[in-house]
């Protein structure tokens, strides 16, 4: 699928999810980087949707098969394609939060998860992390381990990290 979306250069292609309030989705992982847009945003486009919905969508799988016009966004105009995309969902009722869940909404599976996904080209410097948070502590004692010493680097190179207490 990424070689259909990405010809030629589907392995320097980085996936991310767009995310107005710095929310993560669960189904992908308990780490979330938040990564400073100006850092990515001369090498980032943007999905409405997650990339294999996309693929289903146009069903890119078969020859010769084309996405319409308007299903993609450089980073700069990220928010018009929210608004062509997400536009006919709002309604006059909805909340901030309401809007912040239309943008990024982590369900029960990642087959329910509802976002706009990111593809960065030529992967994501450590310069480019602002903030990386850990959703809730892990199980695994030797995992608790790693994370405490990777947080500890990531501190020492200027990255806020944000955890739940390790027992």
């Amino acid at each position: 699928m990424d070689a259909k979306l990405h010809t030629g250069y589907e392995i320097d292609i980085v996936c991310a999810a767009l995310s107005p309030d710095g929310r993560g989705l669960a189904n992908y992982g308990d780490v979330i980087l938040q990564i400073d847009g100006a850092a990515v945003s001369e090498r980032a486009s943007v999905l409405p949707e997650n990339a294999f919905a996309f693929y289903e969508r146009f069903k890119l799988g078969k020859r010769n098969a084309m996405e319409e016009p308007g299903w993609r966004a450089v980073w700069v105009d990220r928010a018009a394609l929210g608004i062509a995309h997400l536009g006919q969902d709002v309604t006059a009722n909805d909340d901030e939060d309401a809007l912040v869940r239309r943008i990024l909404f982590s369900g029960a599976s990642r087959d329910d998860d509802r976002f706009m996904e990111v593809n960065i080209y030529d992967g994501i410097a450590i310069e480019a992390v602002g903030r990386v948070t850990l959703a809730s502590v892990p199980r695994d004692g030797d995992d608790q381990d790693r994370w405490r010493c990777a947080a500890a680097w990531l501190r020492r190179n200027g990255i806020d990290v944000i955890a739940p207490a390790m027992p």
